[in-house]
């Protein structure tokens, strides 16, 4: 392994490191992790409290991004309706399995 990929490994992208911190800090009632799975229970609640992580408060651009990283919506209709997200490779994980995945190739 290079120097470039070790320090990429132990250096995950910040929206995914910003994503862990919310699922661990926020209400569940707000966002949750249960077995790889990734529960917005009140997403117009949630797009209030995004800009302390980011530099918006869109949650279009939230989930724009969680679809970068490979999430895919399984539960729910609508832009700011209660929905699902899973990926593939965190089936059954804790909350920090986050940090190892990686953007999806363009």
């Amino acid at each position: 392994m290079s120097a470039n990929d070790t320090r990429r490994a132990s250096n995950p992208p910040d929206f995914l490191v910003k994503l862990l911190s919310m699922v661990t800090d926020e209400n569940p009632d707000l966002i949750s992790w249960n077995q790889g799975k990734l529960f917005i229970n009140d997403p117009v609640a949630l797009e209030r409290k995004m800009s302390v992580y980011f530099r918006h408060s869109n949650f279009s651009s939230f989930q724009r991004q969680l679809n970068n990283f490979g999430f895919r919506k399984v539960e729910g209709k609508g832009k700011l309706a209660p929905c699902m997200y899973m990926h593939d490779e965190l089936v059954g994980s804790p909350p920090d399995g986050i940090l190892k995945i990686r953007r999806k190739p363009t």
